[in-house]
């Protein structure tokens, strides 16, 4: 009766594996899933050890333990590539989510993406508090990044053009300055996918051209 649409049609559809990522919002559709006694594979996500984990995790599940080991591998040699790159001085990263009236979404810390930054010899301006972060623009400029790097486009900043746009006139911000606004082309930095191996081999390159 109170089950959500979209949960229904899951059950409906009998899958032989339902694989889901462990967040606060979503416990209460896993809860539903596993009262309709559907096959469930549950990992947390945030981290790249979660990734690792379950990367790992579905090639036992799909019979395909020599792909995902692979993938693993890719992963574990691009970050170590990405780690003997970094650059002497580590240049501070505001990354940027979705914007407001006044407003930017960033990452205080704690997901992939902070992690990945650091790996690649950077810091995220503004670590500190919860993963999901509000900072005003007058913050962005106390912060002073050397980069703003908008983690995926979306609505409001389909290209990096618009992206610019949106900074220009906070001229004292380092990274506005030095024209190093970027918007990352697609969602494979803010979604781990088997893209990763490269998504990291391109941010090293992208902070490594700040020296």
């Amino acid at each position: 009766g109170d089950m959500r649409p979209r949960i229904a049609r899951i059950v409906s559809e009998r899958p032989d594996l339902v694989v889901s990522g462990t967040y606060g919002f979503n416990a209460s559709d896993l809860a539903a899933l596993r009262a309709a006694n559907l096959p469930l594979l549950t990992f947390p996500a945030t981290q790249l050890a979660d990734f690792r984990r379950a990367v790992l995790l579905l090639g036992d599940a799909l019979d395909a333990k020599a792909p995902a080991k692979a993938l693993v591998t890719r992963l574990d040699d691009a970050l170590a590539r990405a780690r003997k790159r970094q650059p002497k001085q580590a240049p501070r990263i505001l990354l940027v989510y979705g914007a407001d009236a006044g407003y930017v979404y960033t990452s205080g810390g704690g997901d992939h993406v902070t992690e990945l930054v650091e790996v690649v010899g950077a810091k995220n301006a503004a670590r500190g508090g919860p993963v999901t972060k509000r900072v005003s623009l007058s913050q962005a400029v106390a912060l002073a990044p050397e980069i703003i790097l908008h983690v995926a486009p979306d609505a409001r900043f389909p290209t990096e053009t618009k992206a610019k746009a949106f900074w220009r006139h906070l001229k004292s911000i380092p990274a506005v300055r030095h024209d190093r606004v970027y918007l990352w082309p697609d969602n494979s930095l803010a979604r781990r996918g088997a893209a990763l191996p490269k998504t990291v081999s391109n941010l090293s390159m992208l902070v490594g051209g700040v020296e």
